[in-house]
C-alpha cells in the first residue's frame, strides 16, 4: 500500500508540476499509468517500480528529438534504458500475475516497446 501511496503522490507531483517543468505527464501518460488497486501487493511493487522509470524516462524522450541539437543522443540513449527497465518490471509484473494479468500491465509494457522503437528509428535517420 505504501508503495501504491507512493507512486501516486510521484504521479501527482509530475502532472502537477511539483517536479522539475518537463516532467509533466501528458493526460495520455497519466491515463496509462493509472493505479491498480486489485492486483497483488508483488504485482503492484513492480508496477510503482515500472512507472517510477517510466516517469524518469519521459523527459530523456521529449528531449531525444534530432532537429532540437544539443545532447539528443545521449537523452535518446537514457531514454531507450530506462524504458527498456520500466518494460522489465512490467513483464516480471504480467508473469507474477499468471493467467489474471491487469490489462493496465499489458498496455504500460506495450507503450513502453513503442517508445523503444521510435527511439531507436529517430537514432537510425539521424546518422
Amino acid at each position: 500500500m505504501r508503495t501504491l501511496c507512493a507512486t501516486g503522490l510521484l504521479l501527482l507531483a509530475a502532472s502537477c508540476g511539483g517536479g522539475p517543468p518537463d516532467i509533466r505527464l501528458t493526460p495520455e501518460e497519466q491515463a496509462l499509468l493509472r493505479p491498480i488497486p486489485d492486483a497483488p501487493e508483488p504485482v503492484r511493487r513492480m508496477v510503482a517500480h515500472g512507472d517510477e522509470l517510466f516517469i524518469q524516462a519521459t523527459p530523456a524522450y521529449r528531449r531525444s528529438n534530432p532537429d532540437a541539437g544539443g545532447d539528443w543522443a545521449t537523452q535518446n540513449s537514457m531514454a531507450v534504458d530506462l524504458y527498456t527497465r520500466a518494460r522489465q518490471s512490467y513483464i516480471a509484473a504480467q508473469a507474477e500475475s499468471g493467467l489474471m494479468v491487469p490489462p493496465a500491465v499489458s498496455e504500460r509494457a506495450r507503450e513502453c516497446l513503442i517508445r523503444i522503437v521510435a527511439l531507436q528509428k529517430q537514432k537510425r535517420a539521424a546518422r
